[in-house]
């Protein structure tokens, strides 16, 4: 006891059950099946694919089942596309919604932090917090936005680095607050890759891949036929 007074975060494996932390379901059962129950509290679910596959309106009915447990969804939006309509079409309650309209990393960053922490203390009964980030390929560097266009220099680097450092100083917060975290994301060609590789990849660098704990691909016009 003396050691986890000093050590808050030490347990021992044996006696700390995490078979029952809550998560986060949709309203789609099979997909909730797919998650193995929904998004766990605190986790992170990359959702990635090709245009008009689904992506955004799949965070659309988390947002919602996070409203319908009494939690508020906070929506960071970096490709300036969030409309009161068309959220209002799915579902969701507006006065419980928070959105951001931001393109630099940095200051996301700050403001997800702040979201958090704000109503994790309002919501004192464990109410679900979703952060929605629409989407990681339009996220840029604060720098890099403020600068002229004939001045700019080699910035995907930076970009990708800021991205790690964003979930490397924020993940554990995020997660001691049960903060459910979506991450909406799109696909680009490697043109890099060989004949047995695969030639879709993600913008944003690696950190996200590695970070999150649930990644999804969604793809649009195939069909799925039951033998």
């Amino acid at each position: 006891k003396e050691m986890q007074k000093k050590f808050p975060g030490f347990v021992i494996a044996s006696e700390n059950d995490d078979t029952h932390l809550p998560w986060l379901p949709s309203r789609f059962h099979a997909f909730n099946y797919v998650l193995g129950g929904g998004i766990p509290y605190g986790k992170i679910l990359e959702l990635f694919g090709t245009e008009s596959g689904g992506k955004t309106l799949m965070a659309y009915d988390f947002a919602y089942c996070c409203q319908y447990l009494g939690g508020v969804v906070l929506w960071a939006d970096a490709e300036q596309s969030f409309t009161n309509d068309w959220a209002e079409t799915n579902g969701l309650d507006l006065s419980r919604t928070v959105v951001y309209r931001e393109t630099a990393i940095e200051k996301i960053s700050d403001w997800v932090a702040s979201m958090a922490l704000y109503w994790r203390s309002q919501l004192t009964h464990n109410e679900p917090i979703l952060l929605i980030l629409d989407s990681v390929s339009a996220l840029d560097t604060e720098a890099n936005i403020n600068s002229e266009m004939s001045d700019a220099k080699a910035d995907m680097g930076n970009r990708a680095k800021a991205i790690y450092k964003y979930f490397r100083i924020r993940n554990e917060m995020l997660y001691s607050l049960g903060v459910t975290q979506i991450y909406i994301n799109q696909l680009r060609s490697n043109l890099k890759a060989g004949m047995f590789e695969n030639p879709d990849t993600t913008p944003g660098g690696a950190a996200l891949k590695f970070y999150a704990s649930q990644r999804i691909g969604l793809y649009g016009g195939k069909n799925l036929t039951k033998k």
